[in-house]
C-alpha cells in the first residue's frame, strides 16, 4: 500500500502540473462501461485500449504514470487489466470510483461470456459457427500483437531494458525446451 501511495503522490504532482482535467462521475462510469463491453483479446488488448483512451485520447494520465501504474498492477496477483481499471477509477474518483470502475469493467464481459457460452454449447457444432470463430482468431491475434508493440514502445525506454526483455524471452524459451 505504501508503494501505491508513493506512485499516486508522485504522479498526482506531475498530472496537476500538466493541467489534466478530472473526469466527471458520469464520464468515468460511461468510459469503464464502454470498456467492459468492448474488452476483447485478453489483458494485453485491454491494457492497450486503456492506454489509447486514458493517455492518448482523454489525457487522464501521462504516459510515464500509466507505465508505472501498469508495472505496479503486473506485480500484484490476479487480473492486471481489472486492477488497472480499479486503480485508475480510484485515482480519478476515490473509493467509489474504484468500485464503480471495477464493476462496470467486469460485469458486461461476464454477462457476455455467459451468453456466448450458452450459445456455443447450443449451436457450436454448426458449420457457420465454426467458420465464424475461425475467421475471428486472426483478428484477435492481430489486436494482441498491436498491443504488445504499443505497450512495449511505451515501457521500454532504453537499450538496457530492451536487452533485458530479449534475454528474458530467450531464457524462458530455452528453459521450457530444457525442462519439458
Amino acid at each position: 500500500m505504501k508503494l501505491a501511495n508513493q506512485i499516486g503522490t508522485t504522479a498526482d504532482e506531475s498530472d496537476s502540473a500538466r493541467g489534466d482535467q478530472m473526469p466527471s462521475w458520469h464520464e468515468v462510469f460511461l468510459y469503464f462501461l464502454f470498456l467492459g463491453f468492448v474488452n476483447i483479446g485478453g489483458p494485453v488488448a485491454q491494457i492497450t485500449m486503456m492506454f489509447n483512451h486514458m493517455v492518448e485520447k482523454r489525457r487522464w494520465l501521462s504516459k510515464e504514470r500509466f507505465v508505472k501504474i501498469m508495472a505496479f498492477c503486473h506485480m500484484l496477483p490476479g487480473p492486471e487489466a481489472l486492477q488497472l481499471a480499479i486503480y485508475v477509477g480510484y485515482l480519478k474518483r476515490k473509493l467509489l470510483g474504484g468500485v464503480l470502475a471495477g464493476l462496470t469493467f467486469i460485469l458486461p464481459g461476464a454477462v457476455a461470456m455467459i451468453v456466448l457460452s450458452w450459445l456455443y454449447v447450443k449451436y457450436g457444432a454448426l458449420p457457420q459457427v465454426t467458420n465464424a470463430l475461425y475467421v475471428l482468431k486472426p483478428a484477435v491475434l492481430g489486436i494482441i500483437a498491436a498491443g504488445i508493440i504499443k505497450l512495449g514502445r511505451a515501457a521500454i525506454r532504453n537499450l538496457f531494458l530492451a536487452i533485458l526483455l530479449v534475454s528474458a524471452f530467450v531464457g524462458m524459451r530455452f528453459a521450457v525446451s530444457t525442462f519439458c
